[in-house]
């Protein structure tokens, strides 16, 4: 039986079509087929309505299907609609993924669209070493897999139990506790005594928006889930701070205030997130999501000899990485994750931090050598080639490029080896990742990142199953600037 579906208003990508056809096969369980340019699904004639509904379920790019004379609409389709982008262009911010600025986030799309095409069943554990903003385990835990995610920077961590939690709190009381929080941070008008991180907070957040945050925090740490609170606050905190909004770094604001109060803010951003949450539970059960742990652990010294992850799925950073740390340090600083002491220290620890110092940048070329043992040859080859095509009008920032690389991928074989120590055999391990450009003497070089990932992931003993590119969206708001115009998808394999 053909049945007839439609896209959404906006354009997909010639990769969206892709996954939507392998989508509609695997989700299947191969009886049904997608043909994307007739729009049509076939299905055997006898399990038509099961397929269908599994479709409209799971379905991630199928804006609706029409059967019986009627449109039907799929709940994906139908939950992005809630943001206002989601009726204009591909929605990236429905449900909580929305709750928190955080650089580096991919589509959430692509990480539903994977694990069903990676036909993961439900109760299949997964694995997300660098899990950011919690993307992958907000989607995993949808589909019914049991998650786990880890992410060196506390601030990640903390947003990613905050998107998962904010489904486990009742609507009315959500909303109550953050008005009566907010009541309290206006009429407390004192601060806590002085210590070194009241005095780097003052610093950078006006004096009357800062006794408004602390009030809030003291009253909100007296909530089940209290970090869903916290982080709707922590996402303003930029806008009302003394840093420029726009400028990934820390930089003196140039832009004017916000004219509303932030506690308007705060209460607009809880009912917005409520909305959505109630509107999606008209269709998804939250008691259905399966459970997730998430930790601050840094994977490159994370020692495991189980096997137990089914699948893994994950965003890695990219070599010389943006500032994650100093980005959102005035946040993290507030929700006590971090003394103002530890921000560089952290920052410079972080996989693919362009913090080096003159030293190790020296080490680079004197111990160049030693990596030929370790890595494989075309990454250090790669890195031997940068330096040589450095002159003496690049600065300081241009000489450490080559060992900045080389560390990355000394770093990333690391976690390559210690993810495929924690895998089943034959399980999937999926990495969205871009390239990187870089100018030394003159010259542009553009650094193959996926290809290199592959190649590392390949010596410690994954094997290669599928490097696919990817057209990546325009990104709006905070970090646009910054954004690359291609990822690609690379799928390994255990043995």
């Amino acid at each position: 039986m053909n049945i007839n579906f439609k896209i959404p208003s906006f354009t997909l990508f010639p990769y969206e079509k892709d996954l939507l056809v392998r989508e509609v096969f695997s989700i299947s369980n191969g009886e049904a087929k997608a043909d994307f340019n007739k729009r049509i699904i076939t299905t055997p004639d006898d399990n038509t309505q099961k397929i269908i509904n599994i479709i409209l379920k799971k379905s991630t790019f199928i804006d609706s299907v029409y059967l019986g004379g009627k449109e039907l609409k799929t709940i994906q389709r139908l939950i992005e609609s809630t943001t206002l982008a989601g009726k204009k262009r591909q929605s990236t911010r429905y449900l909580t993924h929305g709750m928190h600025e955080y650089r580096g986030k991919f589509n959430p799309q692509i990480a539903r669209s994977i694990l069903n095409i990676l036909d993961i069943k439900p109760g299949s554990f997964l694995f997300d070493p660098f899990c950011g903003s919690g993307t992958t385990l907000l989607e995993a835990s949808r589909l019914g897999l049991e998650a786990y995610g880890c992410d060196i920077n506390p601030l990640a961590v903390l947003i990613s139990k905050a998107k998962l939690n904010a489904f486990r709190i009742h609507e009315d009381k959500f909303i109550e506790n953050i008005k009566s929080a907010i009541s309290f941070a206006l009429k407390n008008k004192s601060l806590s005594k002085s210590s070194s991180r009241e005095e780097y907070l003052k610093a950078w957040i006006p004096s009357d928006i800062l006794i408004f945050l602390e009030n809030y925090k003291s009253f909100c740490n007296n909530f089940e889930h209290p970090e869903v609170y916290l982080i709707i606050a922590s996402n303003l905190i930029r806008d009302y701070s003394y840093q420029e909004p726009s400028d990934l770094r820390i930089r003196r604001r140039i832009s004017p205030f916000p004219k509303r109060h932030i506690s308007i803010a705060l209460l607009e951003a809880a009912e917005m997130l409520q909305e959505k949450i109630v509107f999606f539970s008209k269709f998804e059960n939250f008691n259905s999501f399966s459970k997730a742990t998430i930790e601050v652990q840094d994977i490159r010294k994370y020692q495991s000899n189980d096997r137990f992850f089914d699948v893994a799925l994950t965003s890695p950073p990219y070599a010389t990485a943006l500032p994650y740390i100093d980005t959102h340090r005035i946040s993290m600083v507030w929700l006590d994750l971090i003394a103002p002491a530890e921000i560089r220290p952290l920052e410079e620890s972080l996989l693919g931090s362009r913090e080096i110092t003159k030293n190790e940048n020296r080490k680079f070329f004197s111990e160049l050598e030693k990596y030929y043992n370790i890595l494989p040859k075309q990454e250090v080859l790669m890195c031997s080639k940068l330096a040589e095509a450095l002159n003496e009008h690049d600065g300081f920032r241009r000489q450490a490029v080559p060992a900045l690389i080389l560390r990355y991928f000394y770093d990333m074989h690391k976690a390559l080896k210690n993810i495929l120590s924690m895998m089943k055999p034959g399980s999937s391990f999926a990495l969205i990742i871009g390239p990187n450009r870089t100018t030394l003497g003159g010259t542009e070089f553009r650094i193959d990142t996926p290809e290199h990932i592959a190649s590392l992931a390949q010596n410690v003993g994954w094997r290669k199953k599928e490097l696919i590119a990817l057209q990546t969206y325009k990104r709006y708001g905070l970090h646009a600037k910054n954004g690359i115009n291609s990822e690609s998808l690379l799928i390994l394999e255990s043995p």
